[in-house]
């Protein structure tokens, strides 16, 4: 069996791109394709293919992923990263302070890297959807806070990207998800938190 450096040094090189690109228009033509489908994947149109084509990889042989409850590729959303997922208790998780105390705000690029480097609080969207199910176990002190996970991005139709977020409705009396864009500076008036399973159980 080739060893993991054998296999990346083979899949960097030239003549497995070039064979994967071969075998690529090989299979449209036979399924009708033309020329003309083929060139789209190298324009911004084509990026929804491609998108498509680097699941089936990556998820090939793979058990099935439940499938997003809210899912935005159904309004034309790109999925750009998506975190593994394992149900965790709402009742074991523990609040995460991203910011350094001498920082008003970060930029959401760097709220990501810090949540998956240095805080291990990458939860995504299903955990999040899976915490919405089970919201009576959400502890009550977490409610004055907006629960941010960074694990699953997108991006919209004009190129924003967007991270999912869940906060407590006070009208409602309950926990609510919706998006937000990634681009933008996520401070300490928001009161925003991330979220990870408790080190203290």
């Amino acid at each position: 069996m080739a060893s993991k450096e054998n296999v990346s040094a083979l899949v960097g090189g030239m003549g497995v791109a070039a064979s994967l690109i071969t075998s690529l228009v090989k299979e449209v033509r036979e399924r009708g394709g033309k020329d003309e489908d083929i060139h789209r994947l190298v324009t911004p149109r084509g990026e929804t293919t491609l998108n498509k084509i680097a699941d089936l990889i990556v998820n090939d042989g793979k058990p099935p992923i439940d499938p997003f409850k809210n899912d935005k590729r159904e309004d034309g959303w790109i999925l750009l990263q998506d975190a593994g997922f394992s149900p965790i208790d709402p009742a074991d998780l523990e609040l995460v302070l991203y910011l350094r105390p001498d920082e008003r705000y970060v930029f959401g690029e760097e709220l990501v890297r810090r949540a998956r480097e240095d805080l291990s609080a990458n939860l995504g969207q299903r955990h999040a959807e899976y915490f919405l199910e089970h919201q009576e176990s959400i502890r009550f002190d977490f409610r004055p806070y907006t629960l941010v996970f960074t694990g699953t991005i997108w991006r919209n139709l004009i190129g924003e990207k967007h991270v999912v977020y869940l906060y407590w409705h006070k009208g409602e009396l309950k926990w609510v998800l919706d998006f937000a864009r990634l681009g933008d500076a996520w401070g300490r008036e928001y009161d925003y938190r991330l979220v990870r399973p408790s080190r203290t159980n």
